[in-house]
């Protein structure tokens, strides 16, 4: 896991609901079988991923904690 669980621990003592979640093809995400570099998925498409997440859990106000992928 990328965040260490004393960081996430901290900001849920200080109240906030913390959201993780693997993205495609990682972790306990739906794997792709037949990926190849030609149909991989672009930034874009991640970005869309969490907000589809925001928009299922119908939140209105979010603080997002990203790292660099290096793209």
């Amino acid at each position: 896991m990328f965040w260490p669980e004393e960081f996430i621990e901290q900001l849920t003592v200080a109240g906030y609901e913390v959201i993780r979640f693997d993205h495609r093809g990682l972790g306990h995400s739906d794997w792709i079988n037949s990926w190849i570099k030609k149909s991989a998925f672009t930034l874009e498409d991640m970005s869309r991923d969490a907000m589809a997440i925001v928009d299922h859990l119908k939140l209105k106000r979010i603080h997002v904690i990203g790292a660099s992928k290096g793209v």
